[in-house]
């Protein structure tokens, strides 16, 4: 079985994590810093100034915790959970025929997936023989054929694991 996710990628996920909470409230400590400064040095230096100094330090550091909040740190906190639900989580498996890889791409929890398409029977609904497994973009996609029979462990509708079978009949 070839798992896609381990513990390494959640150590690693969870220690970038940890080092951009580290950057944010390093900032942060040294804008309260400068601010602090600013008002004890209102009545030394002309109050004007000082006053517009801590204004104009409040408003880069809100806008930059915007862009580092949006851009930088939200990506990584969704992948670190998605990491640690998978390899935490309840995981279910199957086995089916694979189909085809569809390129368009969607987003789940913050993290972009393109589409593993299988035909596998499906107890409860019959009327769906196809089955949607996602696949997070970044990855390669796994060799397979059209028509192979491959046995998948996915959790929420994700790929975590793989094993094809050497014939089609063998799982």
């Amino acid at each position: 079985m070839t798992y896609i996710y381990n513990e390494n990628n959640y150590r690693a996920a969870k220690a970038k994590r940890d080092k951009l909470l580290i950057v944010y409230f390093s900032v942060a400590a040294a804008a309260v810093g400068l601010n602090v400064f600013f008002f004890i040095m209102r009545n030394t230096f002309p109050r004007g100034l000082m006053e517009f100094l801590n204004i104009v330090t409040c408003v880069l550091f809100g806008a930059w915790s915007l862009f580092f909040f949006a851009m930088q740190f939200s990506p990584i906190r969704h992948y670190y959970k998605l990491l640690k639900n998978y390899i935490n989580g309840v995981s279910e498996s199957y086995s089916g025929n694979f189909l085809r890889f569809e390129d368009e791409p969607h987003t789940k929890d913050g993290v972009i997936f393109y589409s593993l398409i299988c035909e596998e029977k499906v107890v409860k609904r019959q009327d769906l023989p196809e089955r949607r497994i996602l696949i997070e973009m970044g990855l390669p996609k796994p060799q397979f054929e059209a028509g192979q029979r491959i046995k998948y462990i996915t959790h929420a509708g994700v790929l975590v694991a793989y094993e094809t079978a050497r014939t089609k009949e063998s799982i």
